[in-house]
């Protein structure tokens, strides 16, 4: 069975994901490239129990940094639109 790097911590970032590199470098967040720092880090985005999305405020990023994480979010598949390829289902 493939070890999942997810839950292996000891991964340096290059092992673990080169995507998440770029994103955690676009929104400036430390880390010594290992999953666990990355981790530690990214938990200052944390909703607090019972807090909606849209209660979060926004991140204050720059243009260059906004444009940059949507160009990489869209190369990631998170943020593009997919139609369906029928309209009608039996």
């Amino acid at each position: 069975m493939k070890e999942n790097v997810f839950y292996n911590t000891s991964r340096t970032l290059p092992e673990f994901s080169e995507s998440l590199q770029t994103v955690t470098d676009i929104l400036d967040v430390p880390h010594t490239k290992s999953p666990t720092s990355i981790i530690e880090a990214s938990q200052i985005w944390r909703r607090q129990p019972d807090q909606e999305r849209w209660e979060l405020p926004e991140l204050p990023l720059r243009n260059l940094q906004r444009k940059q994480l949507i160009n990489k979010l869209k190369e990631l598949g998170f943020i593009s639109e997919i139609k369906p390829r029928k309209f009608n289902y039996h």
